[in-house]
């Protein structure tokens, strides 16, 4: 009599749901009979993890190493979103890019004439901040050449003085 194993890894035992991803390791055993293994750090996740539809809508695929692997960006390229905006969504997380998206659905009264709001460039928020810290320095009785080499070691990247005293007059307006 031939002793039959069932915990073979020639065939697998379903369909990978996710087939561009690699499939994790099997444990050795099979069901009760599986080593013991530590509970996952975030909980199983499955009763916040898929409707009455069995869609997901947990947070992301878990295993995955970051929100690119979450397959609803996946689904934002089938919208023919434009690659902006997946960036986006893989940098922040699916979850704050559609916050953000329905925030600026939310103030469709400022839109233009192409439904765009137009931001500020990042540039921008660098100056405001480079401004800042002038006006702190001076508040501390800092003099324009301190604060220029001051700035130009913390930012590593030269400030002159004629900047510090342009953003000093407005400060003064």
């Amino acid at each position: 009599m031939r002793t039959e194993s069932r915990n073979t890894d020639t065939l697998p035992a379903c369909l990978d749901l996710f087939p561009d991803l690699p499939s994790p390791p099997r444990p050795p055993g099979v069901g009760g009979r599986r080593p013991y293994a530590a509970p996952r750090p975030g909980g199983g996740g499955y009763l916040s993890s898929c409707s009455s539809s069995g869609a997901a809508v947990g947070r992301h695929v878990a295993g995955a190493a970051d929100a690119g692997a979450d397959p609803r960006i996946e689904e934002l390229r089938q919208m023919r979103v434009r690659h902006p905006w997946i960036q986006v969504a893989r940098r922040i997380g699916f979850d704050a890019f559609v916050v953000l998206w329905q925030t600026l659905h939310e103030h469709a009264d400022q839109l233009d004439a192409r439904n765009r709001i137009t931001v500020p460039e990042f540039g921008t928020y660098l100056k405001f901040q480079r401004n800042a810290a002038i006006r702190s320095l001076a508040a501390e009785g800092m003099k324009a050449p301190q604060i220029a080499r001051y700035l130009s070691a913390v930012y590593k990247r030269p400030i002159s003085k004629e900047v510090v005293h342009r953003a000093l007059r407005k400060i003064r307006e």
